[in-house]
């Protein structure tokens, strides 16, 4: 038992269980139509209307000429659609008569009926929608929550901390028909983690973040947000407290907040897969100068251009802020690996890689299915510290040893 009394639920509580419950089974392949007054014989549809929902909100399973007429009506309208399946959907156990008449309906298209015997089989394989619906008002889940809550507080084993961690996190889940909480504790603080219990979560419970940013004019933060809008940002970046005024989430009562925080910490997306691409240099006089294999994935767009993380090996990372128009100039960010202790191959390509563009030409990155993208290095190559200069003489040493002897497996340090 779901613990839902079908018979007391209006319509609109009807239309919010039956949407919660296709929206685990479908997920994103599932959406309910807007403004279903005007249905066209579609309260729900799966694969765009490969599979038609239709609601009818009948307290009873009764077989009446009314009813009927009503089912056959949305039954032709859904049937300008095409769809492989059609379902009727009631909140009531239907009786044979109307059932056999539901069924009879074409032989031409697979018809689907579920009424209250099937919802309360799907309700228990989601048993946080079952408990969230079957409580009609606060009052009714705070009595509930108390009688829980009469147990002896002491933990007496692990078994009671995993039974009352999981009693909570039920509760948690229970709060919500579309969002939960991962929670954890980290150094005596509770973190948080909002998570969607379906894909279409958004959609159906739509959750926004509001505040006012007070960014110090020379601050890092300031020039990590001018970044991060013009290129879209690749990197964590944390906002103070003090720096943010009016911070206000609404959407549902699980997650709505208002007041003050400690701290504001954007995280980036995971960015797009990696893939194979090339890396080829050439000097100021356009002279080709080596071709390095490396990965590349794009990260982040912003206002004015994106943002292409690159990287050879684990040893050199570059980020490459790239402009959506030729009149701006674009920026490269380098982040090198400690090379101590490295198999030779590896600083011998490193270093001949880093030599090379600070000879200040052109970085062109080939991502095949000819897309490639130009980069000037110009700049980079007149801010390169003065710690490239010892980069070029070992790459030159690197370059003599291995010509004259075998190359050893790898650098050890001199202590």
């Amino acid at each position: 038992m779901t613990g839902i009394n079908w018979r007391q639920i209006d319509e609109p509580l009807f239309v919010r269980i039956v949407d919660a419950i296709l929206d685990r089974i479908w997920g994103d392949w599932g959406v309910a139509p807007e403004g279903r007054g005007g249905d066209a014989g579609i309260d729900y549809r799966v694969d765009g209307t490969r599979i038609i929902y239709q609601y009818k909100f009948y307290p009873d399973g009764g077989n009446t000429a009314s009813r009927r007429r009503h089912i056959k009506a949305s039954f032709v309208d859904a049937m300008k659609h095409n769809p492989e399946e059609w379902v009727l959907v009631v909140p009531a156990r239907i009786l044979p008569a109307m059932r056999a008449y539901v069924l009879g309906l074409s032989d031409q298209i697979k018809i689907t009926i579920q009424d209250q015997p099937r919802l309360d089989n799907l309700l228990a394989k989601f048993d946080d929608l079952a408990e969230y619906f079957k409580y009609r008002t606060e009052l009714d889940y705070l009595h509930a929550q108390a009688e829980m809550l009469k147990v002896n507080p002491v933990f007496r084993g692990p078994e009671d901390v995993d039974n009352k961690t999981a009693a909570l996190k039920r509760a948690v889940d229970a709060s919500d028909p579309d969002w939960t909480f991962d929670i954890t504790a980290r150094a005596g603080e509770i973190v948080r983690t909002l998570v969607p219990k379906h894909p279409n979560a958004a959609l159906r419970s739509p959750i926004n973040i509001r505040y006012t940013a007070l960014i110090p004019t020379d601050s890092p933060e300031s020039r990590q947000f001018e970044i991060g809008h013009t290129y879209g940002f690749a990197e964590p970046f944390k906002l103070a407290g003090s720096m943010v005024r009016d911070f206000r989430i609404t959407g549902p009562d699980l997650v709505a907040y208002e007041g003050a925080i400690g701290e504001l910490e954007y995280h980036p997306s995971p960015g797009s897969p990696w893939r194979d691409t090339e890396l080829l240099v050439s000097d100021t006089d356009g002279r080709h100068l080596g071709t390095h294999l490396a990965q590349s994935r794009f990260l982040a767009s912003g206002e004015k251009g994106i943002t292409i993380e690159v990287k050879i090996g684990d040893l050199v990372r570059m980020l490459f802020r790239s402009p959506d128009t030729e009149r701006d100039a674009g920026q490269v960010d380098f982040t090198t690996a400690d090379f101590t202790g490295r198999p030779i191959n590896e600083i011998l390509t490193m270093s001949q890689f880093l030599a090379q563009l600070g000879q200040g030409g052109d970085l062109d990155l080939d991502f095949g299915d000819q897309l490639r993208m130009k980069i000037s290095i110009s700049d980079i190559a007149a801010d390169w510290p003065e710690v490239f200069e010892e980069t070029r003489a070992i790459a030159d040493d690197l370059s003599v040893i291995e010509r004259e002897r075998p190359v050893p497996d790898s650098v050890i340090p001199r202590r």
